[in-house]
Order: structure tokens, then sequence, then C-alpha cells
């Protein structure tokens, strides 16, 4: 609980954001005792800080998975990016390339890193790429597509699960877990 309080206070630019950011990151904690549900398509424009003098305005859902994936990015990914030996300095790319952008988190970490490098993404679920585009308005040198990027042109099934749509896979590639065609 006190991580997500020092989360949400160090990440939002408002209290207002700072308490939308904490109400998404203990949701699943009051889902799963049955205070609260999901609104999976209730969506939040937040203002959070990045890098050393950066922010963005954010769009999430209150899917529980936008918010984990934004608070797994921008602690994890930071701490292992500051812990990196200063002595060996980054070389300022041109292009990144953002595959399976979800909606665009990465993206927008990585923009912040590379101010100057054009930022540009696929996604290939429509629920994501929709979000991700509004992301993607942070970012001037940035460009979205809403496919997949595969070893060959062409058309193919893309199956995620409806309760995580953080990933997904080609149709049919194998697995035990319950999958839907995407649209």
């Amino acid at each position: 609980l006190w991580n997500r309080m020092q989360f949400a206070w160090r990440r939002g630019l408002t209290v207002r954001d700072r308490l939308t950011l904490l109400s998404m990151l203990l949701q699943p904690s009051l889902v799963h005792r049955g205070w609260a549900t999901v609104e999976s398509q209730r969506r939040e424009c937040v203002g959070i800080r990045c890098g050393p003098t950066g922010s963005y305005k954010i769009w999430l859902r209150r899917n529980l998975c936008d918010i984990s994936t934004l608070e797994e990015i921008f602690t994890v990914h930071e701490r292992a990016w500051s812990a990196w030996p200063k002595v060996w300095s980054w070389p300022e790319p041109r292009v990144v390339y953002d595959l399976g952008a979800n909606i665009g988190i990465m993206s927008l970490f990585l923009a912040s890193r590379f101010p100057q490098a054009r930022i540009v993404g696929f996604e290939p679920l429509p629920a994501n790429a929709e979000i991700c585009a509004l992301n993607y308005r942070n970012l001037p040198h940035g460009q979205l597509f809403p496919l997949a990027v595969g070893a060959a042109s062409g058309t193919i099934a893309f199956e995620f699960a409806p309760a995580d749509v953080r990933g997904g896979r080609i149709s049919g590639a194998g697995s035990s877990h319950q999958f839907h065609d995407s649209q």
C-alpha cells in the first residue's frame, strides 16, 4: 500500500491526478474483496510526471491491466534505467519501434528518455490501439499503426484473453487458456 501511495504521489501532476492514480492502483485489491467492480470501458485522463522534467496527459482504462502496466514501466524499468552505469552512454536513437505497443506506456517512457527520437508503434488489438492513439498525442515524433508485425505480409487471426488484453498470439498457436479472436 505504501509503495502505491508513493507512486501516485510522485507521478501525479495534480492532487486530482494523484487521487485518481491511487484509486486505480487500489482497485484490484478492492475488486478482489468484493468492495468494487471492474469498469473496463471507463477511461481516465491523468497527468503524470516522467523523466527528470517531463510530463504527459495519459489515458488509462479502469480494466486493472492499464494501471499495472503504467506502474511496472515507470517503476521497474525506470529503476533499471537509473541503475545502468553512467560511464556507458546510450547513443540517441533516431527511431524507436514499439512492437505490441499496447496502450503506449512504454513508448511514452522511451520518448521521455530519447526526446528527439521518432517513436513508431504497432498495436493490433483495436481496443488497445484506440487508447494508444490517444496517448500518442503526447509524442510530437510519434506514429501508431493499428497492425501486428510478422515475418510475412498478409492477414491472420489474432487471439487474446479478454481479461488481460496486454498480450495475444496468432490463432491456433496452441495453449490451454481460453482465447478469443480479435475483430
